[in-house]
């Protein structure tokens, strides 16, 4: 993570494609909640708004990378070699 942290994003992307986006997910949520909170708005209306389908394939698709990753790595494979190096 600290590579997006440190504004690296292509270097960010490189180690795990998902990471910079859940730390962007992440750092949008707590500005959401502050932003909430300082309004006296509910927070759960942002979940009201989210499309389960759409969240369901994103899941799958982050574990199918995850799932690929682990598999090449434990074979010896250099598709992530910037992981293990």
């Amino acid at each position: 993570m600290g590579a997006p942290a440190h504004g690296d994003v292509a270097a960010a992307f490189e180690y795990n494609l998902f990471g910079p986006l859940a730390m962007a997910t992440a750092a949008g949520l707590v500005v959401y909640t502050v932003v909430a909170l300082v309004r006296r708005q509910p927070t759960e209306r942002l979940f009201d708004q989210l499309n389960p389908k759409v969240l369901m394939v994103l899941m799958g698709l982050w574990l199918g990378y995850s799932a690929i990753r682990m598999v090449s790595i434990g074979i010896g494979r250099d598709y992530f070699a910037l992981v293990v190096a």
